[in-house]
């Protein structure tokens, strides 16, 4: 459904049969997509998987087109269980077990991997206006990179692991959540000196290992393990408010979205799929999916939201829950982060 809104705030809509056509590539190895992939553009996607079963090994990075043709391919050590991220300039940042390791975008290492205090199971965070990345470990480290360079320009101890990748604002404000529910915020406006001190933060109170989502009012929104998906507003003097918390049916076990209208998707372990109010954090309606939801959703260019379970199926909804189509793929689906 297309939804056109005019100079007098009038919405009039239109429909149209949509053909879902579907590409299945098998891998070089058998231990599957372990992380997510990145669309860099309509007819290029980037995806990754590892020839390792423990913590060692090497992981292969392809590059395809929309067929699934590989172009061409990207080896890293280490068990890759993020997504690849791609910068302006079509650089690849991707993390395996220890390293942080970029290519250019001829598939040419930049710079050689930098090793880190401790696993990086996150998915890199690129800042293509300050030209540095972002990423937390296991070990309670958060780093700056300078990301033509590789050099480490800060780093900051947390107080528990960092299992959710950081997000930029866009009044320029980083933040990440620990695996204990402590939320960090850094002003990296002017990315000084004093910028690795934290002028925002607040303790949530609940275990948060999956990343998060910012909405157009620089609002950030978290799931907890708990099942509570929280609202966080961070004002200019510093000030942190949990502004609303909604008890969903089970654990969040994946990021939630946010669409070009504000409104808040996000899924459950129990296979319930949810639309909220922004503003009261009320449950809009409550879609019943087959499967755990362990996947972040994805907004179309139509408006839609799709999501997928660990039995395999992928839906298509509108924003008043009419399902666009249903396609179901023969293995689990889900992602680490």
């Amino acid at each position: 459904m297309l939804e056109v809104l005019d100079n007098d705030n009038a919405i009039d809509s239109s429909e149209a049969e949509v053909k879902v056509t579907t590409v299945s590539v098998s891998l070089a190895t058998g231990t599957g997509v372990l992380g997510g992939v990145t669309a860099v553009n309509p007819n290029l996607i980037m995806t990754a998987d590892t020839s390792s079963t423990g913590s060692s090994g090497s992981s292969t990075i392809y590059k395809m087109d929309r067929y699934g043709s590989v172009l061409s391919t990207m080896t890293v050590q280490g068990k890759i269980t993020t997504t690849p991220s791609v910068s302006t300039d079509s650089s690849l940042y991707i993390t395996s077990g220890t390293s942080l390791s970029s290519f250019d975008k001829n598939g040419v290492a930049k710079w050689a991997p930098v090793q880190l205090d401790g696993a990086a199971k996150v998915t890199p965070t690129v800042d293509s206006t300050s030209g540095k990345i972002f990423v937390g470990t296991s070990n309670n480290k958060f780093y700056s990179i300078d990301a033509n360079t590789g050099k480490v320009g800060w780093s900051v101890t947390s107080d528990a692991p960092i299992y959710t990748s950081a997000m930029i604002t866009g009044d320029r404000r980083l933040v990440f959540v620990t695996e204990s529910g402590t939320f960090y915020g850094f002003d990296i406006f002017a990315d000084t000196s004093s910028t690795k001190n934290a002028k925002w933060k607040l303790s949530l109170g609940e275990i948060v290992t999956k990343s998060g989502a910012i909405d157009h009012n620089q609002n950030v929104y978290y799931g907890t393990s708990s099942g509570n998906i929280i609202k966080i507003k961070m004002s200019p003097d510093g000030t942190t408010t949990k502004v609303w918390s909604t008890h969903l049916s089970d654990s969040i076990l994946a990021a939630p979205v946010v669409d070009g209208k504000g409104r808040i998707y996000v899924g459950t372990k129990d296979g319930k799929f949810y639309r909220l109010n922004p503003n009261t954090g009320v449950v809009k309606w409550t879609f019943n999916g087959v499967g755990a939801i362990k996947s972040t959703p994805s907004i179309s260019n139509y408006g839609t939201v799709i999501f997928a379970t660990t039995l395999g199926n992928i839906y298509s909804l509108d924003s008043n829950m009419k399902i666009k189509w249903l396609h179901k793929e023969g293995a689990p689906i889900s992602r680490s982060e």
